[in-house]
């Protein structure tokens, strides 16, 4: 009779033991599998530029007499601060383990993959569990401001993996972001000159 209330109370035991620790081991997630095939299509591309254009010195000689820009291409044009502007696609997976994200950036020297309203050949997660995020970054070249800083002008734009398959709005509000109080990069600080008004000089940025 001992014996048998001894095994079933270790027979207990066990099951108690099971449940806290639970069966079996924890299903891992799979690696990461990146391919470099995907595309991102607009229907058109107008990058408008920031509210606060006309506190930015050197901006307007960039893109003079446009309201928009109207193709990725044209981020990098031939004005020097055009030339180093930049454009990320940074990619985030879900569901899978490694390398979860992938970013692909495109310069002047670089940005073959890019069409006037396209970016193509980007990396995308094939076994990723869950939808996944993809966000791309338009970054102009260095720009001085009237108040003494200097910073850039940066489009963003994100989309869900299932938008990928159909053109997509291009319309980008541009956004000024300062990054320093100096002038660096090859910026030229607009000196003032001395102008007459009311009977006395004051000093004034053209």
């Amino acid at each position: 009779m001992i014996k048998k209330i001894l095994l079933y109370s270790m027979f207990i035991l066990m099951l108690c033991s099971c449940k806290d620790k639970g069966i079996g081991t924890p299903q891992k997630s799979p690696e990461c599998r990146w391919n470099k095939n995907d595309d991102i299509h607009y229907q058109y591309i107008e990058l408008k530029h920031p509210e606060n254009i006309s506190d930015l010195l050197t901006y307007s000689s960039v893109y003079p007499n446009s309201e928009y820009i109207a193709s990725l291409l044209d981020i990098f044009g031939g004005h020097y601060e055009q030339t180093k502007s930049i454009i990320k696609v940074v990619v985030k997976a879900n569901g899978c383990s490694g390398t979860t994200s992938k970013t692909t950036s495109y310069t002047k020297s670089n940005h073959s993959d890019l069409g006037t309203w396209s970016i193509n050949n980007i990396y995308t997660p094939k076994n990723s569990k869950k939808e996944f995020e993809v966000k791309v970054e338009i970054k102009s070249g260095l720009h001085a401001d009237r108040n003494g800083g200097e910073g850039y002008v940066v489009w963003t734009k994100s989309s869900m993996a299932n938008q990928l398959d159909s053109p997509q709005s291009g319309v980008i509000q541009g956004v000024y972001k300062k990054v320093s109080n100096g002038y660096h990069g090859g910026i030229i600080k607009p000196k003032p000159v001395l102008m007459y008004k009311d009977g006395k000089y004051l000093k004034a940025i053209l």
